[in-house]
């Protein structure tokens, strides 16, 4: 979409410059160099606000409240992922030592048992107990962290095709990294599996 250059779009340029200068500069805002204003401003406002300026070639009243309400909702929107994240950030900081706590016991029972020289037998019940109550433990944070999941998700930027459409939170965070999509229930699956390994090896030794 080009810059209006008629004296009656000088409104509507000092608002695409605008644009320019403050949403697609902020330092953290990655754009694609492929990426054009009309695009960009789509994907934030929504293409009918890009349609109608391109139409219109004026910023008339209703586009401009239609503007403004739509930066609003942005801005709401960007405020809740701000405080989602936050959460979601300190939820991980609790499962983290949770899971550590869980898998040093772990580590320390195997060890344990290792060391044991008399009563094999009567060590490895105990044991074995023990990694039953770790793995008791471990599937009630598993639940904890699925309750997590099913908060509320992250709505996207609002647009007239887009404004009830959601996207799910962990799909939102991690789909484009290389760490799996939910990332504690991966860390729990994986922990989960080598108590029972050393369940299994310790089994031999019940008599």
């Amino acid at each position: 979409m080009d810059v209006a250059t008629s004296p009656g779009d000088a409104t509507l340029k000092y608002v695409l410059s605008a644009y320019e200068e403050t949403v697609r500069s902020v330092p953290h805002y990655s754009i694609g160099d492929e990426e054009s204003l009309a695009e960009n401003l789509a994907a934030e406002l929504g293409e009918d606000i890009v349609t109608s300026l391109a139409t219109n070639r004026v910023l008339t009243p209703a586009v401009q409240q239609a503007i403004v309400d739509r930066s609003q909702q942005a801005i709401d929107v960007r405020a809740e992922l701000i405080e989602v994240v936050t959460e979601e950030m300190d939820r991980l900081a609790n499962y983290q030592t949770e899971l550590t706590n869980i898998e040093t016991r772990q580590d320390n029972l195997c060890a344990h048992f290792g060391s044991v020289q008399m009563r094999r037998r009567e060590a490895a019940f105990d044991i074995w107990c023990a990694l039953q109550d770790l793995e008791t433990k471990l599937d009630r944070v598993a639940e904890q962290r699925q309750r997590d999941l099913h908060s509320p998700p992250v709505a996207e930027p609002p647009s007239e095709e887009t404004s009830d459409e959601q996207i799910e939170f962990c799909e939102y965070l991690y789909s484009d990294s290389d760490t799996p999509q939910y990332p504690v229930l991966s860390v729990i699956g994986e922990l989960g599996e080598a108590i029972r390994t050393d369940k299994e090896q310790i089994r031999p030794y019940l008599g």
